[in-house]
C-alpha cells in the first residue's frame, strides 16, 4: 500500500541517518583528538569518563569559544565508551535535535514515549545547551530527565559555548545542575 511505502522509506531514511551519524562520529577518537592548553583539562575529564562512565566527573559539562573542539571532543567519548560498552545505551544529541524531538512528541501527543527513551540511556551527550535559550517547556523536559537520570547513577555529558552560570537565557534551576558539572 502506500502507507506501508511511506512508512519503509522513513524507516530505510531513519537508518540511513544514523549511520552517517555513526559514520562520522567514528572519524573522532580521543585518539586523534589535538591536545593544546586550552583544551587539556577538558581532554582529561572527557578521558577518564570514557574509562569509567559514572564513576568520575557526573554530570560532565564542558565549555569553550564556538567551533573550536567541544562537538570532537564529546563524539570522542561518545565513540570510546560504546566501544568499550557496546551493551550500554547511549545517545548523542545536540540541544537544536532534542527541541525538535521535544516538539514533535508534544505534537504527536508521544511525548511519554519520549521521556522513557531518554530516562532509559546510561550515558545522554547534549552538545550546545545554549540553544536552549528561551524554550521553556524544552528546558522543563530536559531539567527532569537529568534528574532522573543523575539520581540513577546514569552518565550526563554536556557541552556550551560558555560556563553555566553565563547561560542567563536558561533557567536558573537547569544552570545549577549544569555547574555540578
Amino acid at each position: 500500500t502506500k502507507q506501508s511505502k511511506k512508512t519503509s522509506k522513513a524507516t530505510k531514511q531513519k537508518e540511513a541517518s544514523k549511520e552517517t551519524s555513526k559514520n562520522r562520529a567514528s572519524r573522532y577518537t580521543l585518539k586523534n583528538f589535538v591536545i593544546w592548553p586550552d583544551n587539556q583539562l577538558a581532554f582529561s575529564a572527557c578521558e577518564a569518563v570514557a574509562r569509567k562512565p559514572w564513576k568520575s566527573y557526573n554530570p560532565l559539562y564542558i565549555y569553550g569559544d564556538v567551533g573550536l573542539w567541544k562537538t570532537h571532543l564529546l563524539q570522542a567519548t561518545w565513540v570510546n565508551i560504546e566501544a568499550r560498552l557496546k551493551w550500554k545505551k547511549i545517545v548523542y544529541t545536540t540541544a537544536d535535535k532534542f527541541t525538535t524531538e521535544y516538539v514533535a512528541a508534544v505534537k504527536k501527543r508521544s511525548i511519554e514515549r519520549l521521556r522513557e527513551k531518554y530516562r532509559e540511556m546510561d550515558v545522554l551527550i547534549i552538545d550546545d545547551v545554549q540553544f536552549l535559550a528561551r524554550k521553556e517547556q524544552t528546558q522543563n523536559e530536559l531539567y527532569n530527565i537529568f534528574n532522573i537520570l543523575y539520581d540513577a547513577d546514569k552518565q550526563i555529558i554536556i557541552s556550551g559555548d560558555r560556563a553555566p552560570k553565563e547561560l542567563t537565557e536558561l533557567e536558573p534551576r537547569l544552570r545549577s545542575r549544569f555547574e555540578w558539572g
